[in-house]
């Protein structure tokens, strides 16, 4: 589908979501083939803006239903693994490894060893999140890459939701900023600059006059964050986190529900949606 021509956006500005989860060789076979129809796609879509993930991990339900996941990507994920999708299927993969549950471990959320896992998902009759490494490497990596001029073909990098166990944003850019594949300007503007833009927030994602006095301080050996300012108040200290609160970004049609559930939120309206 040509997104330009597409009877959805019908010439109006589009948000194409973690374009990489849907360049995993599912329709072709071959990822970086589908990666490329992507970017072509894209170029043809000026009013769209887009971003992808580069964690190899997705994120899924594994609730089962009636002896099967109720999840088709789940069911999908089994069946890319060699796994039948059933509930026995599930139970299979997770002992594997194939499967990972969310779960607390020593008050962090993390994809749990096998063992754990199994027991977290029996323990809560299936009613937990898995992760499946059915990303593609080679397409998340040409995806955050790929330019167009001066321009980012893929706008910015994303978390797909920002569960923890996936949220490497900061981790796996740093390593393409080592390997060559990316300058620290171009993280910068991948994963601070471009995604404020996006959500309408003009005076977050960077350094200058009018801006607000967000830092982060990331040790160059581990990648770890080590210190956090947002506004000019500390959040993370010495590697912990410190702060409390914050606020959701939202439309004029949101605010009257987190008003009614005393929830703080900002108004926003992005330039390249008017």
């Amino acid at each position: 589908m040509c997104i330009r021509d597409s009877a959805l956006a019908e010439g109006r500005p589009i948000h194409i979501a973690h374009v990489n989860a849907y360049c995993r060789g599912q329709i072709t076979g071959d990822p970086l083939l589908e990666a490329s129809r992507a970017l072509k796609a894209l170029a043809e879509a000026p009013a769209a803006r887009s971003e992808s993930y580069l964690s190899l991990w997705n994120g899924t339900s594994a609730r089962v239903v009636d002896s099967a996941p109720r999840s088709h990507v789940t069911r999908t994920c089994l069946l890319t693994g060699g796994y039948p999708p059933t509930a026995a299927g599930m139970e299979e993969a997770i002992l594997a490894g194939w499967a990972r549950v969310h779960g607390t471990l020593e008050g962090k959320i993390e994809l749990l060893p096998p063992a754990l896992g199994l027991e977290s998902y029996r323990m809560r009759d299936s009613s937990v999140y898995v992760s499946f490494p059915v990303n593609s490497p080679g397409a998340a990596i040409a995806l955050a890459i790929a330019k167009s001029g001066d321009s980012f073909s893929i706008n910015a990098l994303s978390t797909d939701g920002g569960g923890i166990p996936r949220n490497t944003t900061l981790e796996q850019g740093l390593a393409l900023v080592r390997f060559g594949a990316l300058s620290m300007k171009d993280l910068v503007r991948k994963a601070s600059l471009n995604p404020a833009q996006m959500l309408g927030l003009p005076e977050k994602g960077r350094l200058s006059p009018g801006a607000d006095a967000d830092v982060v301080v990331v040790d160059p050996d581990t990648h770890a964050v080590s210190w956090a300012v947002v506004e000019g108040q500390i959040v993370v200290r010495d590697g912990s986190v410190v702060g409390r609160g914050g606020r959701l970004v939202t439309s004029k049609r949101g605010v009257a529900a987190l008003t009614e559930k005393e929830m703080p939120s900002r108004v926003v309206v992005p330039d390249w949606m008017r």
